[in-house]
């Protein structure tokens, strides 16, 4: 794909989540069946760093961050979730480049310490600082216990920009902490699939592209039927899940992959990594 489609489809999305804010956001209100898995997952990986349990939460504050946090919907989540004890030892931040679907922290708090949102876009930075070795926008936050990005990858146009955007969320945890992605593989469902090959033709004569400017897992889904409204999103492959995973091998290990939601219990593919001690070599590569 070049770089000037792969702009044209960031912008096409900065423009529907603007746009579509609000009803977006009404259609997000509970958790996905695949985070209680992955919170299981996380817990017991924090639990075990340095070969020794831990309870976590109830000895030491923990620091999540929410990379496209949308509405703050995880962090009441896990207000709700976890333990009163664990919770109020919680300190959550959520970064969205929506600011339109990132609420304010004392609405979302439920439980934990402290949370809180704010507005920062992150995927424009991944084809405007190409080649140019631009800081990541991630970078002025604190390290945190735990990194959550669900719902975002597949929105990042191109296999390379994917594994640079995991290589900066494994980079953003503490030695020994966790990073929790979700990867949609809706392709996987026909009933899904047909809609988006309806969707996707009708996108492209809109939009005036060829269909070969889309590559392999890459469609243009609608919204709510209306004629004028897309988005872009690709629908992963096990090859690209593997990848993803091999991408950050050299600092994070492997401690969870699951599938999980939607009708079948499929639709999402779930990457739980615990940084290592090799975490730190990866500054000069993202």
């Amino acid at each position: 794909m070049g770089s000037s489609t792969a702009r044209l489809l960031v912008e096409l999305n900065r423009d529907f989540y603007r746009v579509n804010a609000t009803s977006f956001s009404r259609t997000r209100q509970g958790g996905w069946q695949g985070w209680e898995r992955a919170l299981r997952v996380a817990v017991r990986a924090l639990g075990e760093t340095c070969g020794r349990p831990r309870s976590v939460g109830k000895d030491k504050r923990v620091t999540v961050l929410d990379v496209a946090c949308g509405n703050m919907r995880l962090a009441r989540y896990l207000g709700r979730k976890l333990p009163f004890d664990c919770a109020q030892h919680i300190d959550y931040l959520g970064i969205d480049g929506c600011a339109g679907m990132v609420e304010d922290g004392t609405v979302a708090r439920e439980g934990l310490a402290s949370a809180r949102g704010i507005d920062r876009e992150l995927i424009g930075w991944l084809f405007a600082s190409a080649g140019k070795r631009s800081p990541s926008p991630l970078g002025d936050l604190p390290a945190a216990d735990a990194v959550a990005c669900f719902g975002l990858l597949h929105h990042v146009p191109t296999a390379a920009a994917r594994q640079r955007l995991m290589r900066a969320l494994v980079e953003q945890t503490v030695p020994g902490g966790v990073t929790c992605v979700s990867l949609w593989r809706f392709l996987d469902d026909p009933r899904l699939a047909s809609a988006a090959e309806t969707t996707t033709r009708q996108g492209l004569s809109a939009l005036r592209l060829s269909p070969t400017a889309l590559e392999t897992g890459d469609r243009l889904l609608g919204w709510e039927g209306r004629r004028d409204t897309w988005r872009y999103c690709h629908s992963f492959s096990t090859a690209e899940v593997d990848d993803l995973a091999e991408a950050v091998s050299g600092a994070a290990e492997l401690v969870g992959r699951f599938r999980a939601d939607g009708r079948g219990g499929a639709l999402n593919e779930y990457l739980i990594l615990r940084r290592t001690d090799g975490g730190s070599a990866m500054r000069s590569s993202c």
